[in-house]
């Protein structure tokens, strides 16, 4: 397996940090089994497109020789369930990997790398109901890396790392490839710029769009300083036509770590993330800029985790004016390893101060988060790898905020901001579980097709109820909704 991350033990526990302005995710569960593996921050996991829909898309590494293949899933109800795996990619040249989503409306987007190269490419246009056939993406060449997608309406980018005009290590190409109806046809591709990198390492370009302006991150060891550095290009005709690269970093992190910039945009607003020693050569934090004017200036640097938690694999995301930000996290003080969570609702003026660790049981460690958000920016969608190992492991689901009774609609639905959620203990359970404070209250229990199926005391819930998503609303009326979920 050509990638390796460190093996870490993690408490099995579920820890909220103080004032954390989303506070309510729910405890996350497993929906991808075995050695699945989620993309890089680059290229983002999970996409959320038509109402109330998901989609999220993994590989499987190389097993016993059997090469992996992309595989991919949806909720159509803003994640309370989910359908079953489906297998994307035919392997061509030996193994597949590195895939790349994005979704708008009924279209869904997957891009992923054959054997280092060429790229694949498949859509849906039925919200992934089913898909085209794959085709080459990326021509012949054999070097295409670590592709990034994003779409703005009907107009689809694609960005990738490419060794064709130079075959040796370290010296590569962004190419960049468009189409303007949805993926049913593409414009030819383009090479944006060279990149550097030091032997072992690629550009790892993202890319995001918004309107007509397209916005491309990378790192690149041009400069052959003591680091690898964070550049930026950007495109206000969409992908017509180039402005010249931007250097954002100067030397401020170790040349052991890497910055691994990831990138989102709303409007004008442009955010950027990326992994930074700071002056310390043990330890790296998640830092993030922002520009207000599509990518003309930019703001100083700013510091999201605290000086305890060691950041890896960062993510960000936006929709109007709130910004969301997750990595991989890692406290020295107590060991745990988790998710850092961290939202801003002014455009990355101000930030929560707050750290999200998330531990399911048997966790061995965690691995590239992904946030997408509804299209209300009610609902925010959290998918991380559990296993952290060179095999791969389980994918892992939470999210933050309520969707409404009866989600399994796609449409005529508007979502519902619950003024609370009830504490269930425990949650998901096996057998029975309680609502401390309220043993003696009576609840409604809900299935997931808003059907009414009976009420329970408090004090034993679900005792009587088969395997499943359900949801509770106390019977006397109140505002208070909660989802329960019943295992084995």
């Amino acid at each position: 397996m050509k990638y390796f991350y460190p093996l870490m033990i993690l408490c099995c526990a579920v820890i909220f940090m103080p004032s954390m302005a989303r506070a309510d995710w729910e405890p996350p569960v497993c929906i991808v089994q075995d050695t699945a593996l989620l993309p890089f921050s680059n290229a983002r996991g999970i996409a959320a497109g038509q109402a109330g829909t998901l989609h999220v898309v993994w590989w499987n590494p190389d097993n016993g020789g059997i090469p992996g293949e992309i595989y991919y899933k949806r909720s159509n109800n803003y994640g309370t369930t989910w359908s079953q795996g489906v297998q994307l990619s035919t392997n061509v040249d030996g193994w597949t990997d590195c895939p790349a989503i994005a979704a708008s409306g009924p279209y869904v987007h997957v891009v992923w790398e054959d054997a280092e190269g060429p790229l694949y490419y498949k859509r849906s246009t039925n919200g992934g109901v089913s898909w085209s056939a794959q085709i080459n993406f990326s021509g012949s060449t054999p070097w295409a890396h670590m592709p990034s997608i994003a779409v703005a309406g009907s107009n689809v980018h694609v960005v990738w790392a490419d060794r064709r005009l130079h075959g040796g290590p370290g010296y590569w190409y962004i190419y960049y490839r468009r189409s303007t109806d949805n993926g049913a046809t593409w414009f030819n591709e383009d090479s944006l710029c060279p990149a550097r990198t030091d032997y072992y390492e690629d550009p790892r370009p993202s890319v995001s769009a918004s309107g007509n302006s397209v916005y491309v991150t990378w790192q690149d060891f041009r400069d052959q300083g003591l680091s690898h550095e964070v550049y930026f290009k950007r495109s206000t005709n969409n992908g017509a036509t180039w402005f010249p690269d931007t250097r954002l970093t100067y030397g401020a992190y170790s040349f052991y770590f890497l910055p691994r910039p990831t990138i989102a945009s709303s409007g004008s607003n442009v955010h950027i993330v990326w992994e930074d020693t700071g002056g310390d050569t043990l330890w790296q934090y998640l830092y993030y800029m922002r520009s207000t004017d599509q990518g003309v200036t930019w703001s100083p640097w700013v510091r999201l985790v605290p000086d305890t938690l060691h950041a890896e694999q960062s993510t960000v995301t936006a929709l109007g004016s709130n910004v969301h930000v997750a990595c991989m996290a890692y406290a020295w003080s107590s060991g745990n390893l988790g998710i850092f969570y961290g939202c801003s609702t002014n455009n990355g003026a101000t930030w929560s101060k707050d750290t999200l660790i998330l531990a399911p049981p048997d966790s061995l460690g965690y691995d590239h988060p992904a946030i997408a958000v509804s299209n209300t920016d009610t609902i925010i969608h959290l998918v991380f790898g559990n296993g952290n190992t060179v095999d791969g492991g389980s994918i892992f689901y939470s999210r933050n905020g309520s969707p409404p009774i009866g989600v399994e609609s796609e449409t005529g639905y508007s979502l519902l901001r619950l003024a609370g959620q009830y504490n269930v203990v425990p949650n998901p359970f096996i057998s029975f579980a309680t609502i401390p404070g309220h043993e003696n209250e009576r609840f409604v229990v809900y299935d997931v097709a808003g059907q009414r199926i009976g009420t329970e005391r408090g004090d034993r819930i679900g005792e009587n109820l088969t395997p499943g998503v359900y949801f509770l609303k106390p019977a006397n009326g109140g505002n208070k909704s909660v989802r329960l979920v019943k295992v084995r």
